[in-house]
């Protein structure tokens, strides 16, 4: 089945981010304070998802999250 989530890109993220902080200053809460998580897929090897990992984390990630989902059994 198709997943229903997806990795968003560095500049959604950002978006997404920036979004938190404006509401978190309205109502005096401090982001550091929540945690921004992220999730990668290993498909590609470990160069692949080190750079999406940094490009996440640049964009405001504090947490990566990296699914391995096992080969297909066909």
């Amino acid at each position: 089945p198709e997943s229903t989530t997806r990795t968003p890109t560095p500049a959604e993220l950002a978006e997404k981010v920036a979004v938190l902080h404006r509401h978190c200053a309205e109502v005096g809460r401090d982001p550091a304070a929540i945690e921004v998580s992220a999730q990668v897929g290993a498909a590609g090897g470990p160069d692949r998802v080190g750079e999406e990992a940094a490009g996440l984390l640049e964009a405001g990630a504090t947490h990566i999250v990296v699914n391995f989902v096992p080969p297909s059994r066909v």
